[in-house]
């Protein structure tokens, strides 16, 4: 199948800067920040099976890991070695920068530096090896704060933002209840 992605060419002899979304390629043409700091190229790669990199037909799950889309950047970087000189740079965030960090692993010699802006390494969704951490950040006083506004929001006002969420969305609740989802967004502030 076809792998969509967009590139910014400037110099053969500049940097070549891969960015990685870990989704969809919503970064078209727009130059992310180490390309704008490096006066780089750029080529934004949409991770496979999201959006248009998907087999036409049955698209193999099991094809779905680090590893698969860690080779299909290494087999991209090696063709572009043959068209720019420069230092190829990899980045991303969340998602992005997880690939970023796995094709550095799988692949140590493709890219000369890897810039991962947020790489969470989760075992699950939800994934509850953050709690303990999370409970660390900020003043105690700041998270008991919080956690009273999340009391507040849950025990006094669930109907008003149930209210209010059924209907800025409409009808794109189909996965989950309005409920569900507007306990699911207090309990993740």
């Amino acid at each position: 199948f076809l792998q969509y992605a967009t590139l910014i060419h400037r110099d053969p002899t500049a940097p070549l800067v891969l960015l990685h979304t870990g989704y969809g390629n919503w970064q078209y043409d727009y130059p992310g920040e180490v390309t704008r700091l490096f006066h780089a190229n750029q080529l934004a790669i949409e991770h496979r099976f999201f959006r248009t990199s998907r087999p036409p037909e049955v698209t193999a799950w099991a094809h779905l890991t680090m590893a698969q889309a860690a080779a299909d950047h290494h087999r991209i970087t090696g063709a572009l070695r043959r068209l720019y000189d420069g230092p190829v740079i990899e980045t991303g965030a969340s998602k992005g920068g997880m690939t970023s960090i796995y094709h550095r692993r799988f692949y140590p010699d493709d890219v000369d530096a890897t810039v991962a802006y947020v790489a969470p390494i989760s075992f699950g969704a939800p994934d509850f090896i953050y709690d303990g951490y999370i409970d660390t950040i900020g003043p105690p006083g700041c998270r008991d704060a919080l956690r009273a506004i999340q009391a507040e929001l849950l025990r006094n006002r669930r109907a008003m933002l149930e209210a209010r969420a059924g209907a800025q969305a409409g009808h794109a609740y189909q996965r989950i209840a309005v409920p569900v989802a507007v306990e699911s967004a207090v309990i993740g502030l």
